[in-house]
């Protein structure tokens, strides 16, 4: 018996595209984890992934037409009172990884009820998921196939990922964001 999810939502485009079906799900990670070590070296462990994954932004917005929207994430992800909301995490028990989803899931829950920064605020939980990746080593980088077009599916992509995204990504649906999500604005942009 095969089982299917069926994937509702608006379109941005303006044109149609065809192409295989190539779903991507996204890894889950695991549940928050109270430190095992002492807290000093847990903030070294989470500042060494904020800076990789602050690189890897800037890298990525090299070269693109949308390069402000990464810029803009990586300030976001620099952002001291981010990293201080992350220290009082580490100080009350969490690693490192917990530390930094539970600082940008507090700041999301003040952007709430705000249609514009609720979408910030999901930017800043997709950045705290890429550096909790990082932290445990969770390769967050699809292996796409190059010989076809792809439609691409998915419940939600960060930016960073989008400017990731090999030429023969003709398509995108997505389960969650809107017509305003930094996502959206990349894809539209990318044509």
């Amino acid at each position: 018996m095969n089982s299917f999810e069926i994937f509702t939502g608006q379109g941005l485009g303006l044109e149609a595209a065809r192409g295989e079906v190539f779903r991507l799900i996204a890894s889950e990670l695991p549940p928050l984890t109270k430190s095992l070590g002492d807290q000093d070296r847990e903030l070294e462990i989470l500042q060494s992934a904020i800076a990789e994954v602050a690189i890897e932004l800037r890298h990525g917005s090299e070269g693109i037409s949308t390069n402000e929207i990464l810029l803009a994430l990586e300030q976001m992800l620099l952002d001291p009172e981010l990293l201080a909301e992350a220290i009082k995490q580490i100080d009350a028990g969490w690693d490192a990884a917990s530390a930094m989803q539970l600082s940008a899931r507090s700041f999301a829950d003040l952007f709430d009820g705000d249609d514009f920064l609720a979408e910030r605020g999901q930017d800043l939980i997709g950045l705290s998921q890429k550096v909790a990746r990082k932290i445990l080593n969770l390769a967050p980088k699809p292996d796409f196939p190059a010989d076809t077009n792809i439609v691409l599916v998915c419940r939600d992509l960060t930016p960073d990922q989008i400017a990731g995204f090999p030429q023969n990504v003709v398509a995108v649906l997505l389960a969650a964001g809107s017509n305003t999500s930094h996502s959206a604005i990349m894809l539209r942009a990318l044509g």
